[in-house]
């Protein structure tokens, strides 16, 4: 499948981080891709991310938290991400 460039860039920081909140990922998404408004990137990132689970079966949506499965949800690096942000 085919990727835009906001899709390797979400499968990339989820890569890295291994959990992110969905605003936090539409906040450095707005900051990548120079996005208009926070409720833009929003947007494009839950479609993106509705998207990316279709064809990626390890990746999940829980809570508003994406995450690989294996990996799971870790509040203290949720938190921390809160507060680079």
């Amino acid at each position: 499948m085919l990727l835009t460039k906001q899709q390797k860039f979400m499968l990339d920081v989820l890569h890295r981080l291994r959990c992110i909140r969905v605003e936090q990922l539409a906040v450095l998404l707005r900051q990548k891709f120079s996005l208009p408004t926070q409720m833009a990137a929003e947007r494009i990132t839950y479609a993106a991310l509705q998207q990316l689970k279709h064809c990626h079966s390890a990746l999940r949506i829980e809570e508003e938290v994406a995450y690989f499965s294996g990996w799971g949800m870790e509040a203290d690096r949720l938190e921390a991400i809160s507060v680079m942000l």
